[in-house]
C-alpha cells in the first residue's frame, strides 16, 4: 500500500449471520497473537497436560510455561537490550525467531528482567508480509486503540502510517504518539 489515506486490507465475511464479521488481511489469528502479546496468564495443569507442543505454529507469549530448550537465548536477549534499545532478531524461515522472541523474551520483560525499565509493556506482533511498513502501522494502531475494532485500528493507521514513512525517525515519532496521554508510570514499546 503507497497511499497513507487508503485503508489496511480488510474484507468482509459472511459467517452465516450476515456480513456481521470482519476478518483482517492479518487475521483473527494476528489480533490474537496481539492480544496474547500483551496479556499473558498462566497456562492451567491441564491445559499443559492436554498439549505441551504447539506442532508447527510458533509458540505463543501465554504458553511460555511450555518453552524449553533454547539453552539461554532469551537471557541473552535481554543482555544484549541492557546495551541497546534495539534488537533485530534474525535468521532462516522455520528456526523459531518467534517463538523465541514471544514465549522466551516477552515474558521476561514482563517479568521485569530488564534492568533499568518497567515491566509495563505494549506489544506489537507483525509479520512484515509484502508490506513491511503497512503491516508494522496496524500492529502499532491496534496498540494505540486498544480495540479489535476494525473502524478504530483503521483511524489509527491513517495517522501512525503517514509517520513511518515521514521520515526515518517516524518509528520514533510513533512511539512518542504511543505514550501520549498515558500515566507518568513507564511503558515501553516492543517491537
Amino acid at each position: 500500500m503507497n497511499n497513507p489515506n487508503q485503508s489496511p486490507k480488510v474484507s468482509a465475511v459472511d459467517n452465516g449471520a450476515g456480513l456481521s464479521g470482519m476478518c483482517y488481511q492479518l487475521d483473527e489469528f494476528y489480533l490474537d497473537l496481539q492480544e496474547d502479546g500483551n496479556h499473558i496468564r498462566l497456562l492451567t495443569p491441564a491445559e499443559i497436560k492436554k498439549n505441551p507442543f504447539p506442532g508447527l505454529r510458533p509458540y505463543r507469549t501465554s504458553e511460555f510455561q511450555l518453552f524449553k530448550g533454547r539453552g539461554g537465548q532469551a537471557e541473552e536477549l535481554i543482555r544484549r537490550l541492557q546495551n541497546n534499545k534495539f534488537l533485530a532478531v534474525i535468521g532462516s524461515s522455520g528456526t523459531g525467531k518467534s517463538s523465541l522472541v514471544r514465549a522466551g523474551l516477552i515474558p521476561q520483560l514482563f517479568g521485569g528482567y530488564l534492568h533499568g525499565t518497567s515491566n509495563r509493556w505494549d506489544v506489537a506482533i507483525c509479520r512484515p508480509g509484502a508490506d513491511p511498513i503497512e503491516n508494522l502501522a496496524i500492529a502499532l494502531a491496534s496498540i494505540r486503540s486498544s480495540s479489535r475494532s476494525k473502524e478504530v485500528i483503521e483511524h489509527d493507521f491513517r495517522e501512525i502510517y503517514p509517520q513511518l514513512l515521514r521520515s526515518i525517525y517516524g518509528l520514533l515519532d510513533v512511539a512518542r504518539l504511543l505514550n501520549e496521554g498515558k500515566k507518568k508510570e513507564k511503558n515501553e514499546t516492543c517491537l
